[in-house]
């Protein structure tokens, strides 16, 4: 049935908060289970560092599992309230993720709307140091060579959606988007954001069933370029598969650096708005 929400959110796009642009029309019951799905950590409570012995739950509530190499860390900062940051093992092809421990979103052309943003800022932009990315994924085990592989590419059969900052191009933010199952992800913006060393960045997706739209925002300013969400769009973007937040970084040289992660958050609703 269709209803019309009580919003619930106001606030700066540039602020260290969500941004209204993506989120001003987020109803304000959106726990109720009745109308949506809604998750978001402010890391206020952080993780437990994690081993590289096997994929486990982590964090006082379990609602993270995650993945490191020797060496790798995941571990507590003090910045805004609550952050968290990873470091990937300061070898050669050592990895770190972190992600939710499910996957409630879906992206097709019968979904409802969806919402999702996240506040990340990476230590170093120099080039062949490490790759990152962030977003959304399915709901796998992540290990040292999923979802970046060791030449510092995203790995085939990858269902994922979000936002990559390779290894080879270090101060440079793409939009990228893992068709469904089978093929090697494919990039939707090249250079979407220039990224500065030490310094937030808000990124953000939002679809909107009405127009079939996925939109990109980078610090609540909506990029120029779309994706279209059509039946048969599991070609170019996972549509068959439910997703999960996740961010993922791996070493490509000793000098990785590190991803801070002040807070993310993701919703969607399950009636129509």
């Amino acid at each position: 049935m269709a209803f019309t929400p009580l919003v619930q959110y106001k606030g700066k796009n540039d602020g260290r908060g969500p941004s209204p642009s993506i989120w001003a029309d987020l109803p304000r019951d959106i726990q109720d289970f009745n109308v949506g799905v809604y998750f978001e950590d402010d890391f206020v409570t952080i993780p437990s560092r994690l081993t590289n012995t096997a994929e486990a739950a982590i964090g006082e509530t379990g609602q993270y599992e995650g993945f490191a190499s020797d060496g790798a860390t995941v571990v507590g900062a003090s910045d805004g309230g609550g952050a968290v940051t990873l470091t990937p093992g300061n070898a050669g092809d050592e990895a770190v993720s972190l992600r939710v421990g499910g996957a409630p979103f879906k992206i097709n052309s019968t979904s409802y709307k969806f919402w999702f943003e996240a506040r990340v800022k990476v230590s170093l932009i120099t080039d062949d140091q490490s790759g990152w990315f962030i977003g959304l994924r399915e709901n796998t085990a992540a290990t040292v060579v999923l979802p970046i592989l060791a030449d510092d590419t995203l790995a085939v059969g990858e269902n994922l959606l979000g936002f990559w900052r390779n290894s080879a191009d270090g101060d440079a933010l793409d939009v990228v988007s893992g068709p469904n199952n089978s093929a090697v992800p494919s990039t939707v913006i090249a250079d979407a954001h220039t990224l500065v060393a030490d310094t937030y960045v808000k990124v953000g997706m939002k679809f909107d069933p009405k127009d079939g739209k996925l939109r990109y925002f980078f610090d609540g300013v909506e990029h120029a370029t779309t994706t279209t969400v059509t039946a048969g769009t599991g070609a170019t973007q996972p549509d068959d598969v439910f997703l999960g937040p996740i961010i993922a970084g791996l070493c490509e040289s000793g000098s990785p650096g590190t991803a801070t992660l002040d807070w993310w958050r993701a919703a969607q609703l399950s009636i129509d708005s």
